[in-house]
């Protein structure tokens, strides 16, 4: 039988935090209803510890998980969609290799495809520590209540309630991006003209790279525990790695403007332009005085109420 969700999730060096990914699913496979119809998939980008052998466990004992392993190292964003080549699911849930899935997220999804049959689901997440310890920020769409959205201008319009710091978590977050597969198939090969720039966010650039209607689900319920402090990609000093990150998330945004001209709105771009200098105002201070201001940009611009 052809599963309904292809769990894909793209790995280099982080079998810990993969083992706890990994454990955050199949110990939801007791449902044999989820275990018939969800598939994990990995990919392992020539890593160098021991991914390959520790995963050789999981293949023993689930038969709805497959492996996959680079020959050598490709880089996070194109092992992304490499990983989604090989899903057999109606739908491809990405998954980042040092998330966790909350006990019950398969079947609040299956629930969400069963009644509204949509193209893209968002899921809810929360914000732990690395550790995964303590809670850090709860609700990070800044969601009360499901919505359904029929058409790309009316997600733009409610996309403009979600400035400034939201927002970001709607575009580039990995772990709560659920997509069809035809979508995928469709879209995937043309990525393949933004090769040129740094682009970590394939996966959402999958719908909003292109100006097609989908319909999108935001689900409010948080399925996902999204850990802090882990990153793969970039530098490490801070500063050098927020050169970097608004360097890629300033393409991005301007790609998805121009892509989609027509459905955004002129208080959106206006938007897109406060964010731009925000951030553009934070790095000078941290670089000629050495003060970040990302507090006060929190405080500013992160509302806690929905």
């Amino acid at each position: 039988m052809k599963p309904l969700i292809s769990i894909c999730i793209p790995t280099y060096n982080r079998i810990k935090y993969l083992t706890e990914g990994l454990n955050s699913i199949v110990n939801q496979f007791g449902d044999k209803n989820i275990y018939k119809k969800v598939e994990i998939v990995i990919c392992n980008d020539d890593s160098i510890d021991d991914t390959k052998e520790i995963v050789k466990t999981y293949l023993r004992k689930y038969k709805n998980i497959r492996y996959f392993e680079n020959t050598r190292n490709i880089g996070f964003a194109k092992n992304q969609l490499k990983v989604a080549g090989f899903a057999a699911g109606n739908y491809i849930w990405f998954l980042s290799d040092d998330d966790i899935h909350k006990n019950g997220s398969l079947k609040s999804v299956f629930q969400v495809i069963q009644k509204y049959d949509p193209d893209v689901i968002l899921c809810n997440l929360d914000l732990y520590s690395k550790d995964l310890q303590h809670v850090i920020d709860k609700n990070l769409l800044r969601l009360s209540h499901d919505k359904f959205i029929t058409r790309k201008k009316d997600l733009f319009s409610y996309l403009e309630k979600k400035f400034f710091l939201p927002f970001d978590w709607y575009i580039g977050v990995y772990s709560n991006t659920i997509i069809k597969r035809s979508i995928v198939n469709r879209h995937a090969a043309k990525l393949k003209q933004f090769d040129g720039q740094p682009n970590p966010f394939p996966h959402s650039s999958l719908f909003y790279y292109f100006p097609d209607d989908y319909k999108i689900y935001l689900l409010s319920e948080s399925v996902i525990k999204f850990r802090s402090d882990n990153q793969s990609f970039g530098p490490n000093d801070k500063k050098q790695f927020l050169v970097y990150m608004y360097r890629i998330l300033n393409m991005h945004y301007d790609n998805i403007c121009r892509k989609n001209a027509k459905n955004i709105s002129s208080k959106f771009k206006i938007l897109i332009f406060l964010k731009k200098t925000s951030r553009a105002i934070r790095l000078f201070l941290l670089k000629l005085i050495n003060k970040d201001i990302e507090r006060v940009l929190i405080s500013l611009f992160y509302k806690r109420t929905t």
